[in-house]
């Protein structure tokens, strides 16, 4: 199963399949409160439409996201999905290659793809590859696949 995550008004560039999580808006933002840490592990306070994304993303072997570049980021309707997501992981930490990262919940690594469109420049390109290796390390993922493109066009090419 893939969970694709994207900040797209359709998803039209992509073939998704019936077992496929689609995720392209977050109405609550996270806030911090942990307890899809501490009091309900994986579950979110707020009962909307990403209320489990921890566990869903748990079951996925792929994480694709598409977002466009701002400087060096995810769009912030990607990054709030990704917030949400926290409970992905445990609260408490292990070392991984001389890091401190979160502990995962199990020891499956899920592949992650990432998609970034937009008028990038060479040093937007260059954080935003920092930042999709640094979510894939505490996330503990396969090492990412990650590509840049221009226009929505080509992302539907390189999809």
């Amino acid at each position: 199963m893939r969970m694709i995550i994207h900040d797209l008004k359709l998803l039209d560039c992509m073939q998704t399949q019936s077992e496929d999580v689609v995720i392209n808006e977050c109405l609550n933002h996270c806030k911090g409160c942990f307890n899809c840490w501490i009091k309900h592990p994986m579950q979110c306070v707020f009962n909307d439409e990403l209320k489990n994304i921890g566990a869903t993303l748990l079951e996925c072997d792929t994480l694709v996201i598409i977002s466009r570049c701002i400087y060096g980021c995810y769009s912030s309707p990607v990054k709030k999905i990704m917030e949400r997501s926290i409970g992905y992981v445990e609260p408490f930490f292990t070392l991984r290659e001389k890091e401190i990262h979160h502990k995962t919940r199990n020891n499956k690594k899920i592949n992650m793809i990432v998609y970034f469109y937009g008028d990038i420049s060479e040093y937007s390109k260059q954080l935003a590859t920092d930042l999709v290796y640094r979510n894939a390390k505490n996330l503990n993922t396969n090492v990412p696949e990650i590509h840049f493109v221009q226009s929505l066009k080509q992302l539907g090419e390189s999809i």
